[in-house]
């Protein structure tokens, strides 16, 4: 394993540690996304700004707000990397509000809002909600079923971009409609389709790289799922290296992680193990300055923009197992 991966390997576990000792009662689901979100901005959990910020969710939001909802330690963790932590909460507590006149309450909501905070200015808040509002209006004619307030993190990313909303829709269709030819319809596979359409290159190629990857996955014994976890493999498909090598990384990093603690045999199920593992792979590779990395974006750095778009898709996807399992476990 090169030395990145593996410093970047060793960070993700100690770091991920500090998150399972201040957040004692998250389960083993969202400590690593916690992690991934000091990891992407290289910086070490402190306990007490932790704490601070755990607090700070307390005294600004209801009980029964969705920013204590199953993302909570993942926006605390956000807000614990923000130099300002309270005015980033106050902006992302406006954000939501006026999210919520496009969308249905939801823990994603929240992660949304987060994602607006750190990206626009205050005065520019109702601009870009206007935009998201209206992708998802086209979205919800386009996938009636499919489409929900799940989808507010994939959306406010894709405000993001320099393309007008039809252009968006039509760019998230086009990847829709090729992707179908390999996976079944459903609400992961259109999550998908919004990832690609995050990035500039023609739709087929993108199809092309992701349905490559998937196979050269397969061969290798690294499937790492057709449900939540498709919106991570169209970003590990758009990475500006060799197939082989996001393989092989893969691979490497899964190995690592299985000997640690929490992902053996008693530990996460597999398909976790390779889901963090392709994080890690990602992670690294923009890391390594790959700024060739294309997305029309209008926002600061591209590299910066995927990163977060990374940390904030597993928080999503996360918590949506998180919910899931909990509704399983109250039948």
């Amino acid at each position: 394993m090169e030395t990145s991966l593996l410093q970047l390997c060793e960070s993700f576990i100690s770091t991920r540690d500090i998150i399972k000792s201040e957040f004692k009662y998250d389960g083993a689901y969202m400590p690593p996304v916690c992690s991934f979100v000091f990891c992407s901005e290289n910086k070490i959990p402190d306990t007490e700004a932790l704490k601070k910020c755990k607090q700070l969710i307390k005294d600004e939001t209801s009980s029964f707000s969705n920013f204590r909802s199953t993302a909570k330690s993942a926006i605390i963790s956000m807000l614990a990397v923000d130099p300002s932590p309270e005015t980033r909460l106050r902006n992302a507590l406006t954000a939501h509000d006026l999210l919520k006149d496009h969308f249905f309450a939801s823990p994603f909501l929240p992660l949304a809002a987060m994602i607006i905070s750190a990206n626009s200015k205050v005065e520019e808040f109702e601009s870009i909600v206007d935009k998201i509002g209206v992708i998802y209006k086209l979205m919800k004619e386009e996938h009636p079923m499919l489409t929900s307030s799940d989808d507010s993190v994939f959306i406010t990313l894709l405000a993001y971009t320099d393309l007008k909303p039809n252009d968006i829709v039509i760019e998230t269709e086009r990847c829709y409609s090729r992707l179908g030819k390999t996976f079944l319809a459903g609400n992961a596979y259109q999550a998908l389709s919004h990832v690609l359409a995050l990035y500039s290159e023609k739709a087929d190629v993108k199809c092309d790289k992701v349905n490559n990857l998937k196979s050269a996955l397969k061969n290798a014994g690294l499937n790492i799922g057709n449900s939540y976890e498709l919106p991570i493999l169209g970003s590990l498909a758009m990475l500006p290296q060799d197939i082989e090598k996001t393989v092989a990384d893969i691979g490497e990093v899964s190995e690592y992680l299985s000997k640690q603690k929490g992902y053996g045999f008693f530990g996460v199920p597999i398909r976790q193990r390779l889901l963090h593992a392709s994080i890690i792979t990602s992670l690294n590779a923009m890391k390594q300055g790959n700024n060739d990395i294309v997305i029309n974006s209008a926002i600061g750095s591209t590299v910066s923009l995927i990163i977060a778009q990374q940390t904030a898709i597993l928080a999503a996807v996360t918590a949506s197992v998180a919910a899931t399992n909990a509704a399983n476990s109250a039948t």
